[in-house]
């Protein structure tokens, strides 16, 4: 798993984070709140 920074000030920050498929996102927390997007499908 890789995260890649999409875009960055100083009060947010958007990511890219891609994961396998039966993959799993373990529990954990962030300074500041997140908005989370599950998109299904998949590459070529």
């Amino acid at each position: 798993m890789f995260t890649t920074i999409l875009a960055e000030t100083r009060t947010h920050r958007r990511v890219l984070t891609p994961f396998a498929p039966e993959e799993e996102c373990r529990a954990h927390r962030h300074a500041c709140g997140q908005v989370s997007l599950l998109f299904s499908g998949a590459t070529s």
